[in-house]
């Protein structure tokens, strides 16, 4: 068996609930990190399990097993992934984009969008003076309380406004080539996070976050749009956005 089991999750507010509070085992580790830090870390096998991008599974799930019962998605609007712009939609034919460096996977839907959904023709862009930028996490949540922007669009309540689903941006795998015994005891740990996930989000209006930006109510109001549940809804999602990348 490795020295040490890593487990992979995103140093956002979305999975914070996941680990805040975490008693596991020894026998494994928690590192958290952006979701491209975690996508990489998993594909070099620096990590054993985790989070991982949903664009980033789709195209390597010969490496991993999905779990089946855990993932981040939106119910409807997702609040933490959105294009800020001075634009109005429309007016963004032939413009500026300024993508995300932290995640492939709302890239790829901000470029389904656009193309399938949108019919808007839009330019790649790693000029910070872009028309328009997509920021997700915990920066999109604090772009949003700036207002530096007239409008913001959120990339899931566009996907549901078109395709009447919620979006899967992120899922839990565990790489293949492990052992056995490895994968019991990821398997095990897993449910430990499950469970503690269960626990924070039926505890909610106790936990004082003690956040350096948001105030428990934002942060509260935020978990409403999010969903932890990987059911057949969700799934049939991640079919239909697979037929577009």
């Amino acid at each position: 068996m490795e020295k040490s089991l890593k487990i992979g999750l995103f140093n956002y507010l979305n999975s914070l609930l996941i680990y805040k509070d975490l008693k596991t085992s020894s026998e494994i580790k928690i590192l958290t990190a952006t979701p491209k830090e975690i996508a990489q870390k998993l594909k070099n096998k620096e990590l054993s399990a985790g989070q991982l991008s949903l664009y980033e599974y789709l195209k390597h799930k010969d490496k991993f097993v999905l779990l089946n019962d855990l993932c981040i998605s939106s119910i409807k609007e997702v609040f933490s992934v959105c294009l800020f712009t001075s634009f109005k939609l429309e007016e963004l034919q032939n413009k500026n984009i300024e993508l995300n460096s932290e995640s492939t996977t709302s890239n790829e839907l901000l470029k389904v969008l656009f193309k399938n959904y949108l019919k808007i023709n839009i330019k790649e862009s790693e000029n910070f003076n872009a028309d328009a930028k997509l920021l997700i996490g915990d920066n999109c949540l604090k772009e949003k309380l700036l207002n530096n922007y007239k409008y913001n669009y959120d990339l899931a309540l566009l996907w549901n406004e078109w395709q009447k689903l919620p979006f899967v941006f992120a899922v839990f795998v565990i790489r293949k080539d492990l052992t056995i015994k490895e994968k019991e005891i990821i398997n095990n740990n897993i449910l430990i996070l499950k469970n503690n996930l269960q626990n924070n989000l039926l505890r909610l209006e106790e936990i004082d976050f003690k956040h350096e930006i948001f105030i428990n109510e934002f942060i509260r109001k935020y978990y409403s749009y999010l969903n932890y549940q990987l059911t057949l809804k969700e799934l049939n999602s991640i079919e239909v956005f697979n037929k577009f990348i």
